[in-house]
């Protein structure tokens, strides 16, 4: 899936004398089969026991200056006004395009060069546990003078203050401890995001889709009318979703068909809204109370305000939202129609979705959700969608029977105002929902499919529409389906 460089890495280790530097290299040697150090060049003269090509490389002045000239060198610098030392670039090279990582044990200024010339290199710089410490270790080797002394801290000093240049400082206050942190900053180093020369996205795009095939299965219909198993049995014909939140409450007002819950108790995949008629809310809260302690999977109380008339500052639904609260519950509202005795549906000026506005104010732990999109104004429930973390709502898509021309039609209209709502008020993608608020009632008119099709139609992107199916619902009824 990932295929990543096989080139080296140059890695730079600086830090004053007797911080330990390369005993640390010598120990990073034992752990890790790599690595290589640098073979430096030099002007000064071979000693006996020296071997040219593996202590040093041993040139003339005039060749090491004329390799200056042709740019052969990483770094180099002219040591104790006498000789010059430096790093021949190419048996840098030849090592990292082996494979191998080299290491350079060299001062600041040889790793400022370095770095101008090999910016992605790895710099470490080493420090001592403290001065005293340092002072310490410089005594026990024997060789260090008063005046070489002092002459290493004026230098550690100028070194500091030029620490920023590094990417990292490991204090070498234990060795072992020390050369494990230098060890994983290489293997780090590694796994750098820069360091990957082929991507197989395809390959990616597979174990993502396998990793998410059980999530990409729960689609939530959190708004569906279903009164028996034959209309349920008629609605998975066609339904996209397998996890539903049924709305036909157990506790329900007379002008509707109560069903019998108990047909899907046993289905894990239903969950339930039970519902309150305003008239007799202590009497419905009662009952309420005890379904919720003798069936599982109730998730919120429904209030039908398109069958009985009210006003919406009631105190009523108040009482509801503080059962809820209490309960841990959640609200939803069946739009703003208003029945008149005859049967006869209007609009009124309470039919306004903003009396919502005081409840989510008044109790920020109950989420309310304004059920389907047809309440009078839309600009109010998108407005209190965008403003307020605990207010949702769901829209559905249209399912006028057979006619396909017709259901694509208003889909269209549908989309066009989310989409004018989408702009407007951006955080509504994090409250809206998908339900298709079915009622099968024969097998003519029981074509669910044109409802999810309208998430085609909102430009938005896979995971816009994963937030709509599902997550969006598991947020908004405090529950992961």
């Amino acid at each position: 899936m990932i295929k990543r460089r096989t080139k080296g890495d140059l890695i730079v280790i600086s830090g004053p004398s007797g911080s330990g530097k390369d005993t640390i290299f010598q120990e990073l040697l034992k752990v890790r089969g790599n690595i290589e150090e640098s073979i430096s060049a030099t002007t000064r003269d071979k000693r006996k026991d020296e071997t040219d090509g593996i202590d040093y490389y041993f040139l003339t002045k005039e060749e090491f200056e004329s390799k200056i000239k042709n740019n052969e060198f990483l770094e180099y610098a002219i040591v104790h006004e006498k000789d010059y030392y430096g790093t021949l670039k190419k048996n840098v090279l030849d090592i990292l395009n082996k494979g191998n990582d080299v290491v350079l044990i060299i001062d600041i200024q040889g790793a400022i060069q370095v770095k101008e010339q090999y910016p992605d290199a790895l710099f470490i710089f080493i420090l001592p546990p403290s001065v005293t410490e340092l002072k310490k270790r410089l005594e026990l080797r024997g060789s260090e003078t008063k005046e070489s002394m002092l002459r290493r801290f004026k230098s550690m000093y100028k070194e500091v203050n030029e620490i920023n240049r590094y990417n990292y400082v490991v204090v070498n206050d234990d060795i072992d401890d020390a050369v494990k942190k230098v060890d994983a900053i290489i293997e780090s180093q590694k796994c750098r995001v820069d360091r990957i020369e082929e991507l197989d996205v395809n390959s990616i795009e597979e174990v993502i889709h396998e990793s998410l095939v059980d999530l990409n299965e729960k689609i939530v219909d959190c708004h569906m009318h279903v009164l028996t198993k034959q209309d349920f049995k008629l609605y998975m014909k066609t339904s996209a979703a397998n996890k539903f939140i049924n709305i036909r409450g157990l506790t329900i007002d007379e002008t509707l068909n109560p069903f019998d819950f108990e047909e899907f108790i046993d289905n894990d995949n239903m969950y339930f809204l039970d519902s309150v008629n305003l008239d007799e809310v202590d009497e419905y809260l009662c009952k309420i109370k005890q379904n919720i302690k003798k069936y599982p999977r109730i998730l919120g109380i429904k209030i039908y305000l398109g069958y009985q008339k009210y006003y919406a500052n009631d105190n009523k639904i108040f009482k509801v939202a503080d059962f809820a609260d209490k309960n841990k519950l959640q609200v939803t509202f069946h739009c703003g129609e208003i029945y008149d005795d005859e049967g006869k549906s209007s609009y009124s000026k309470y039919s306004d979705a903003k009396f919502i506005e005081e409840l989510a104010i008044k109790y920020p732990n109950v989420n309310f959700i304004a059920s389907h999109l047809n309440w009078p104004n839309f600009e109010s429930v998108f407005y209190l969608c965008n403003k307020y973390d605990n207010v949702y709502t769901c829209f559905s898509g249209c399912n006028d029977g057979e006619n396909k021309e017709e259901r694509y039609k208003q889909n269209i209209q549908i989309s066009n105002i989310l989409k004018k709502y989408i702009k407007k008020y951006p955080k509504i993608k994090k409250r809206i929902m998908y339900g298709t608020d079915f009622f099968a009632i024969s097998d003519e008119y029981n074509d669910v499919s044109s409802y999810i099709e309208i998430l085609d139609l909102l430009d938005l992107s896979d995971k816009e529409k994963r937030d709509i199916l599902y997550n969006n619902v598991c947020d908004a009824y405090k529950i992961k389906f």
